[in-house]
């Protein structure tokens, strides 16, 4: 007996299993990677042993599979050589928790499957398998799948027991501007797409318009978020065709709006509070818009859940600022409704998410962002944090997507008795730029995506130069007995201090002739160069371009030209003029 036993384990592991009480026509169970779909019962079940030797990471990532089987139900399984039964047992699921149990031929605790789902969700791995007693097999890792083997129907590699599929939501997030650019982002659906981070593509993408995070996909649970990056040279247009391919499977089409800089558009921020299912309460949306007077606006939000109203007015301020203010009664649902949409004075915004969550769910909500740092610069970065269902308590941050040189100072948050807190972020040597895709996860809730925004960096602008003093020798002239040049002559020019000459900065001086005593709107008497000094010839003293008595002015522009200084972003140039020098001409 102990023979057959060890034989019928050797079978196991070289994966020649079968269904209980069911058919042996459904094919072959010498295809390592060919199972079979279809309804899953406890009469129906085929398991598949992949491989029974110890398995690198690798190969244990590339044969798990994605099963459902309901919690707390077993499933009866046997092998076979040609029919001839050998033990048979159960698969139990309790929870996150499967084990396989001999029904017999196998006795004692040490020769019971033990596997977990990981990932939180219906993917059995079996990670330890003890042998029986005298067997020579050594512990192994082992992968099985559950499927319906009637149906004959093969599911393919990593396709969890059906067809990969793509669908990608209605843009979100704040409008984008033709010459401001941003991101825009979509909620990305999948089913039977394992976790992980993909490389993909969108066809039809506009030029200036770019696939951001690295141009790849998160799926996580069957969800994800694809951001597309919109440079500032990207042209207005309406882009209907735009598709999505992730792991070989390509969605419908879905729309990219680049608006018009000149045309109302409206944003629509992430859910600040909770709405809680059967309960009156509100939450609140930040509002973002551009073109439209500020003024208290009635709206209108398209696509509301039951039980969900829009509260009063949004006033939108100087700034194109509002707040928009969603009511819940006893008829609301749990329910995530992520195709929103506001429209205040003709313009509509971008979808937006609504989650209205069962009574004693844990929420976290994150507000706006408070305070500024600049590009390279250090400092810190305050969100209010609202949650429900979390006790008081200083609890450990997870973020995700921050940006580079963005940090949770501390690591922790505080959370009040109210539910309330504040998260701090630090910021060391961040580049510029908006990052819209921000979570943070807190006692095991996750917020929403929230936005974290790194200033540019004040622009230097070329400091201006001591202009000096202009001098004019001689300051009178007599054309009828006076004879020779008069000359003007500047002194004390110099760069601003702190500046060193060279190829970086520039001291330029332009010369000028006015009519009256002001130090603008005077002709140039030579392009702007080095030279100090300025000759009026005789000639230009006796008929020509003074030929009448009377004052004449003077004065010079001295420019610090920065052109060649990279410590200057903003402006190149400053200039500051010199007062004016008097030449009284007379005897014409």
């Amino acid at each position: 007996m102990k023979k057959i036993i060890k034989l019928g384990f050797i079978l196991l592991a070289a994966g020649l299993l079968f269904v209980a009480c069911g058919d042996d026509d459904g094919g072959s169970s010498n295809d390592t990677y060919s199972l079979y779909t279809g309804t899953v019962s406890s009469r129906n079940i085929s398991v598949e042993l992949i491989k029974s030797t110890a398995v690198s990471s690798t190969e244990a990532s590339a044969m798990t599979r994605r099963i459902t089987l309901a919690s707390n139900d077993y499933y009866r399984v046997f092998w076979s050589d040609d029919g001839d039964t050998i033990s048979a047992g159960r698969v139990t699921v309790t929870g996150n928790n499967v084990v396989f149990t001999p029904l017999d031929g196998w006795g004692g605790a040490d020769k019971v499957f033990n596997g977990v789902f990981r990932d939180g969700g219906r993917q059995l791995a079996m990670t330890s398998v003890r042998p029986m007693e005298g067997s020579d097999i050594g512990a192994f890792v082992a992968t099985f799948r559950f499927g319906d083997r009637r149906t004959g129907v093969r599911v393919p590699q990593g396709s969890g027991g059906g067809a990969k599929t793509v669908a990608v939501g209605p843009q979100t997030g704040n409008a984008i501007i033709a010459g401001t650019g941003g991101d825009a982002t979509y909620t990305v659906t999948t089913a039977n797409i394992a976790n992980a981070a993909y490389p993909v593509t969108v066809a039809n993408l506009p030029t200036g318009v770019t696939i951001g995070n690295s141009g790849q996909v998160t799926i996580n649970n069957n969800a994800g978020t694809l951001t597309l990056t919109v440079a500032t040279t990207a042209a207005i247009a309406v882009i209907d065709n735009l598709t999505l391919t992730i792991d070989g499977v390509t969605s419908a089409a879905f729309t990219l709006t680049i608006a018009d800089p000149a045309a109302k558009t409206v944003s629509v921020g992430t859910q600040v509070g909770t709405l809680t299912a059967g309960t009156a309460d509100t939450v609140t949306f930040p509002v973002t818009t551009t073109n439209i007077e500020d003024d208290d606006y009635t709206v209108t939000v398209q696509n509301r859940p039951t039980g969900v109203t829009v509260q009063g007015q949004v006033t939108i301020d100087t700034d194109g600022k509002g707040t928009l203010t969603l009511a819940g009664n006893a008829s609301t649902t749990p329910a995530v409704t992520n195709d929103l949409t506001l429209t205040i004075a003709g313009a509509t915004s971008p979808a937006f998410t609504l989650e209205i969550v069962a009574a004693g769910t844990k929420t976290v909500s994150v507000g706006s962002q408070s305070g500024t740092v600049i590009a390279g610069a250090t400092g810190n970065l305050t969100f209010s944090v609202t949650t429900s269902n979390i006790a008081a308590n200083t609890y450990p941050v997870t973020p995700a997507n921050l940006p580079s040189g963005v940090t949770v100072s501390g690591g922790n948050i505080v959370i009040a008795a109210d539910g309330t807190g504040t998260l701090t972020l630090a910021v060391a040597g961040a580049a510029e730029g908006s990052t819209s895709t921000v979570t943070i996860a807190i006692d095991g809730a996750t917020s929403g995506q929230f936005t974290v925004t790194i200033a540019a960096a004040a622009l230097v602008d070329a400091a201006k130069p001591t202009p000096g003093t202009l001098a004019i020798s001689p300051d009178t002239y007599d054309v009828s007995s006076d004879s020779g040049a008069v000359t003007l002559t500047l002194s004390g020019a110099e760069l601003p201090a702190g500046v060193s000459g060279g190829s970086t900065s520039v001291l330029k001086i332009e010369f000028f002739r006015n009519t009256t005593n002001t130090t603008s709107g005077g002709t140039s008497l030579a392009a702007p160069g080095a030279t100090t000094t300025f000759t009026i010839s005789e000639s230009d003293l006796k008929g020509g371009t003074y030929g009448d008595d009377g004052p004449f002015y003077f004065y010079a522009e001295v420019t610090n030209d920065a052109t060649g200084n990279s410590a200057v972003t903003g402006n190149k140039t400053a200039y500051d003029s010199t007062p004016t020098a008097t030449l009284t001409i007379s005897g014409n």
